[in-house]
């Protein structure tokens, strides 16, 4: 994740504003503004601001921030990551790339395979941070990583952030076909 973000907007630039009409809240980086969203991840942007158990999300911009590198050459940029807590103490971290439901083709195939990989177990058994200590499974934060199609966003993302009611598996992605 990034330490900082850059905009092109000038400080008096709309910014992007929650359901209720005020600055958004959650976003790792304020203010948002308007013109450095397009529509779908404004509305995206408002809703998850909006939700109750999120601690924070963040809109990744592709190619120069958090990316996935999979078994093919190149990289996946997801779009949104955020943070479901609902008692302060476990974080549930989700990774979610949206796309235009035109564009449900074998890139996408190839995207909603890596993403259901990354958020199996499997792989999971500790990790290193760099100058750092070595963490277990069980001391890492959980995380789920999913595709979404914006037709779908009104249903998936809601039942990501219910997680934190046991309303949905983060070590074990939706049933569907691959």
């Amino acid at each position: 994740m990034p330490f900082r973000i850059q905009t092109t907007a000038p400080s008096n630039a709309p910014q992007l504003l929650n359901a209720s009409g005020g600055a958004l809240q959650k976003s790792l980086f304020v203010p948002v503004y308007q013109q450095d969203l397009n529509a779908d991840e404004r509305e995206i942007a408002v809703y998850l601001d909006g939700e109750h158990a999120l601690t924070w999300w963040h809109l990744n911009i592709a190619r120069s921030q958090y990316g996935l590198q999979g078994w093919q050459d190149r990289r996946i940029y997801p779009d949104f990551v955020f943070s479901v807590s609902s008692d302060g103490e476990h974080e549930h971290i989700a990774i979610v790339e949206t796309k235009g439901d035109h564009l449900d083709n074998t890139d996408t195939d190839y995207k909603r395979k890596l993403m259901s990989f990354l958020s199996s177990s499997q792989w999971r058994k500790s990790t290193e941070i760099r100058d750092g200590p070595r963490l277990l499974p069980s001391e890492l934060p959980s995380l789920h990583y999913e595709l979404v199609l914006m037709s779908d966003w009104k249903t998936r993302l809601p039942s990501l952030v219910a997680s934190e009611l046991g309303e949905f598996q983060w070590d074990r992605p939706p049933n569907r076909k691959l």
